[in-house]
């Protein structure tokens, strides 16, 4: 793969965050008033640390909190995560590890199973597999460097014309 464009981590979160958090706040504004007018809502210690999982995008990452307050808001989370490994993904690239960053997103993902897998056979806690970041960066680098070859920012291995995609 060839040469990266520059994307500097700052201006990029800052666009992430402007288009991202206010319909997010909203939302969670929604359901918290929503819920407060039908069942009520129980300040509980559990209660802040969930609403705090959710404000900082790990929510994801706890079986406890990934499903709870709106069931669909740990797609977001991963979402954001999955952005900000990409600049893990620019990184690997950037220092010359190149082809090979397909195969560290691969084993990032059969990685995280196995580690879940090993920690709930050890200490009975689930983590959440499919909910995590991790079990998708593999995919998501995939479109990720397709997006990009099309836009001409990087040259795909010559082996890809066998498949007949023209950004190679």
């Amino acid at each position: 793969m060839g040469q990266v464009s520059e994307l500097r981590f700052g201006p990029f979160w800052k666009r992430r965050i402007r288009r991202l958090y206010p319909p997010y706040i909203f939302a969670l504004a929604l359901y918290f008033l929503f819920a407060a007018a039908t069942t009520g809502i129980d300040l509980t210690h559990f209660f802040v640390y969930d609403v705090v999982m959710h404000l900082l995008m790990l929510h994801n990452l706890d079986p406890r909190t990934c499903y709870s307050i709106n069931g669909v808001f740990w797609t977001l989370a991963i979402e954001e995560q999955l952005y900000l490994a990409y600049f893990l993904l620019l990184f690997l690239r950037r220092v010359g590890v190149g082809a090979e960053t397909i195969v560290i997103c691969l084993g990032v993902r059969v990685g995280w199973v196995i580690m879940s897998h090993l920690i709930w056979l050890k200490t009975g806690v689930g983590i959440p597999v499919p909910e995590a970041a991790a079990s998708h960066w593999f995919t998501w680098a995939l479109g990720a460097i397709g997006v990009e070859a099309v836009f001409g920012l990087i040259q795909l291995p010559r082996w890809c014309r066998i498949f007949g995609w023209e950004a190679c």
